[in-house]
């Protein structure tokens, strides 16, 4: 089952269609074709390969044909208001998202390429995005398909790539751009501006998507810029919150509410658990609701806490 860390990086590129060109061209250096705007599209591959053959995301770049003006880079075709008609396609991004090596990667790479640039009959590239240097290093090793004279080159974005965003204002432009840095550089000795950076620049974003990009921030940088990020936080009352910090603050609450009894105690870490579990937007029926709220033991619900930052829906999360 993908990671939380996996879904978010495959979403960011859902969230700005633009992303992916912009970092191939400004970070990588690639010389892509003139196009209007960018199409996010079905990332299934099965129409010409197995089912299994399934990428992150795919988005083509297309030029408009029946207007100059418009909204390029907006992921919408046509006039402004106006939905129009497919541009024609200029360039296909196949996107991996990758978080440790896979060998099976290599053997279907190619693939994604070779299918997606003969179902559009354009030029395809295959972009790997990693947080990782080691994976990044991986990934970059030429593949060799067999046929003489092709040779895979997979281009990579590795942590050296990603630029390092610590204004608040650029952050708020390019949210997206923001938080790749944060897990590209947040170890770094400026993690704590480059976290608190992210942080304000996800403001613009909806609650579901705050929450989600403030977790990851938290995770990414260091324990010192952690903890700094958390003082300012509380000083500057946040309208948002990572669920790390909800969790701890519902558990301290109901930890003193409770006055060492037990029962209290397990019914305030249940009232924080489904708190958080809300927060994240996981999908809750009421017979899952009733074991949170119906269970008395303190360590089968403290297990919860620490695992529901993890999982990716709540039937997971109780087994």
């Amino acid at each position: 089952m993908p990671s939380v860390l996996h879904q978010i990086l495959v979403e960011l590129f859902g969230q700005r269609p633009t992303l992916a060109p912009e970092l191939l061209r400004d970070a990588l250096g690639l010389v892509l074709p003139n196009f209007d705007y960018v199409e996010l599209t079905d990332a299934d591959l099965s129409q010409v390969v197995p089912p299994e053959y399934r990428a992150d995301q795919v988005l083509i770049l297309r030029s408009r044909r029946q207007s100059e003006e418009g909204i390029g880079g907006t992921g919408k075709p046509g006039k402004p208001g106006e939905p129009g008609e497919p541009g024609e396609p200029v360039m296909s991004i196949v996107l991996e998202v990758q978080l440790k090596t896979d060998e099976a990667k290599r053997f279907s790479w190619p693939c994604y390429q070779v299918i997606e640039r003969a179902r559009l009959r354009c030029p395809c590239c295959l972009l790997v995005v990693t947080p990782s240097d080691s994976v990044a290093r991986w990934a970059a090793a030429p593949i060799d398909t067999g046929q003489p004279g092709f040779i895979f080159a997979p281009v990579v974005l590795g942590p050296d790539a990603v630029p390092v965003i610590t204004e608040a204002d650029q952050a708020r432009r390019r949210p997206e751009l923001a938080l790749l840095s944060v897990l590209a550089h947040g170890m770094s000795d400026q993690g704590y501006d480059i976290g608190i950076a992210a942080y304000q620049g996800a403001t613009g974003l909806d609650r579901e998507m705050r929450m989600l990009y403030s977790d990851m921030i938290l995770q990414a940088v260091h324990l010192t810029a952690r903890k700094k990020m958390e003082e300012q936080m509380q000083i500057e009352d946040y309208e948002f919150r990572s669920d790390i910090a909800l969790r701890g603050k519902a558990k301290g609450l109901a930890e003193g509410q409770a006055k060492g009894l037990a029962e209290g105690q397990a019914k305030g870490l249940a009232t924080a658990l489904l708190k958080i579990v809300t927060a994240r937007g996981l999908q809750i029926t009421e017979d899952q609701q009733a074991q949170i709220l119906g269970c008395t033991d303190l360590d089968t619900l403290d297990t919860w806490l620490d695992r529901v930052l993890q999982v990716a829906d709540v039937d997971e999360l109780l087994h």
